[in-house]
């Protein structure tokens, strides 16, 4: 894993991170609805909850919430007609943790990746990136590989067919990093 070192910096988010008890961190799984295809990695990240972290599913309002599986701890919060980068935009206001880690509803993180990052950042408090690798379950058919291709061709390696994942990068951050912006 690569880590960012932290810069030097005045926030004015700092107050709103007070309550925030460290190495706390946000799961937050962002998609257009609450369907089964998110299920896996709901399990995945509500087993892995410390007592301090949060789970929040961000979904589009307008579109059909039919999972099959609801942890105990999932805060579901619904923004009528946003796509995925308006989402994404509100994070600073939807986190009240520490750290934040962005996953789409298509993707698969590791649980030995999770542990990774908790133990990064209690073993280096002077960061506020850490990027990590999940896997992409949907980049499989041709048309989702070929979108895949075009974001991602310049630093992917050619291949012949599509494989039975694509890796994803993603990252965690500290929430204080993210800007107020959005507040």
């Amino acid at each position: 894993m690569l880590l960012w070192p932290k810069r030097r910096r005045v926030l004015s988010a700092v107050k709103d991170m007070a309550d925030s008890p460290s190495g706390s961190i946000s799961f937050v799984v962002a998609g257009g609805e609450y369907s089964d295809l998110c299920v896996p990695l709901l399990k995945r990240l509500a087993a892995a909850l410390q007592a301090d972290d949060e789970l929040i599913l961000v979904v589009r309002r307008d579109h059909p919430q039919i999972a099959t599986f609801r942890p105990e701890r999932l805060r579901v919060i619904e923004i009528a007609g946003a796509s995925i980068y308006r989402m994404r935009a509100l994070l600073p206001k939807i986190c009240q943790r520490e750290w934040v880690v962005l996953l789409e509803d298509h993707t698969m993180v590791e649980q030995s990746a999770i542990d990774d990052i908790r133990r990064l950042i209690r073993e280096r408090p002077d960061i506020d990136l850490i990027p990590f690798l999940g896997k992409n379950l949907t980049s499989t058919g041709r048309w989702g590989w070929a979108n895949f291709l075009f974001t991602f061709g310049p630093v992917w390696a050619p291949l012949d067919h599509p494989p039975p994942f694509s890796i994803v990068t993603s990252a965690v951050i500290r929430r204080s990093c993210l800007g107020a912006e959005s507040r």
